[in-house]
């Protein structure tokens, strides 16, 4: 896969209709407020073609940002494509999501304890549904409260193509989301596995990380959502763009060599 094809994914999240910009550079102030479009503008305008809008309400049961995403989504749409968080598991959920017209909505673990939900999901919405995937230890599936909590993801995993999922989002179950630590196995096992593209949902806080994940490109993962890392400013969105360069080198810092 060419490298200009890896796409590193800066988050906007949307909690009581609010966002928050990255502190400027050599800053010591954190994240500022702003409205949700505010902020996807200012990551477009840093180079993203693809954002991932997290409706923290929605996920956490309370009454979802629809209308805020949806305007997003149209005022975006010739800037990035969107890609939606919501914590959608069920029909209502999705339906709710997916009427934002986001170009990608992002299904909760939860939505396998329910492979006829799944398929009817896929069957009405296709490409325009991703299921992410939280793992955890030796490939088990993290999702409380539900019979989808513990599942061995190598056995599930053929059953969850056959469906014909477009897209996943795999995150790392153990604090923080340290893939290149002792969970960069599952992922590096995980995106070969299927033919289906993978994005790492989770793993950065370094400019090497970048680099390393960069790596899984030629088995098929696609991208990396970048949140932390970059609304905090511990680097800019300019130097992961640099990371994510094959010829970068993390121990050496300076531009791409010819």
């Amino acid at each position: 896969m060419p490298q200009q094809f890896f796409a590193l994914i800066p988050v906007v999240r949307i909690a009581g209709g609010t966002s928050t910009l990255p502190p400027s550079p050599g800053s010591s102030e954190g994240p500022t407020a702003a409205s949700p479009i505010e902020a996807a503008r200012y990551w477009a305008s840093q180079g993203a073609q693809r954002i991932q809008v997290v409706d923290a309400d929605a996920a956490a049961g309370k009454a979802p940002n629809t209308r805020i995403i949806s305007d997003l989504v149209h005022k975006m749409h010739n800037h990035a494509r969107i890609d939606l968080v919501s914590g959608a598991f069920d029909d209502a959920t999705l339906a709710e999501a997916a009427h934002t017209k986001a170009a990608q909505v992002v299904l909760s673990t939860k939505a396998v304890a329910d492979l006829d939900f799944l398929n009817r999901a896929i069957k009405a919405y296709n490409h325009e549904i991703s299921l992410r995937l939280v793992i955890g230890d030796g490939g088990a599936l993290h999702a409380p409260g539900t019979v989808a909590d513990g599942l061995d993801i190598w056995t599930l995993l053929p059953q969850l193509d056959a469906t014909g999922i477009s897209h996943y989002l795999v995150v790392d179950a153990a604090t923080g989301g340290h893939w290149w630590s002792r969970h960069h196995s599952v992922l590096a096992q995980f995106v070969p596995s299927t033919s289906v593209p993978v994005t790492a949902g989770s793993g950065v806080s370094s400019l090497e990380n970048i680099h390393d994940l960069c790596n899984l490109a030629e088995d098929g993962l696609d991208g990396v959502v970048i949140g932390h890392a970059l609304d905090t400013g511990a680097f800019t969105y300019a130097e992961a763009r640099t990371g994510a360069e094959s010829r970068y080198d993390p121990y050496e810092w300076g531009p791409a060599r010819p």
